[in-house]
């Protein structure tokens, strides 16, 4: 897996569990943000990216695991995510690409009947539909992308 990934990010992980090591990192972020320094744009939202990424990776390893899966794949972060642009109020946005076949994979399968986990700027909320619900009809090959 590629991922311009801060071993502390993991390490609050480990220590405190994703929740509250999410919790305790961007109020680390929010403080920098609120200081009089105005030439640390670029790092804030490289480490707010940094913070949302690491633990996207972690809940996919985790996911991984729990399923046994051994297939390639890939978790991408695309838009603001994806640039390395986080800000408080950014949204993530990531994909998963399979080089295998979509339909009937049980690892895909089970990540889409588990709830999300969405954490924005007003908090933690868990859902298990919405607007872009991934769907069997999204769900294609990379190969057929190209």
């Amino acid at each position: 897996m590629y991922l311009d990934y801060d071993p502390g990010i993991g390490a609050a992980i480990l220590e405190f569990g994703p929740l509250e090591a999410y919790q305790r990192l961007i109020a680390s972020s929010d403080a920098q943000i609120r200081t009089p320094l105005l030439d640390n744009g670029r790092e804030i939202v490289a480490r707010r990216t940094a913070i949302h990424t690491g633990l996207a990776a972690h809940w996919v390893d985790l996911q991984r695991e729990t399923y046994g899966y051994q297939r390639p794949f890939a978790l991408v972060a695309l838009g603001g995510t994806g640039r390395g642009e986080m800000t408080p109020c950014s949204d993530t946005d990531f994909a998963l690409l399979f080089e295998e076949p979509t339909k009937g994979n049980e690892f895909l399968t089970g990540l889409l009947d588990k709830p999300s986990m969405a954490i924005t700027s007003s908090g933690p909320s868990v859902s298990r539909s919405g607007p872009n619900r991934t769907t069997w009809s999204t769900c294609r090959p990379w190969k057929e992308c190209s």
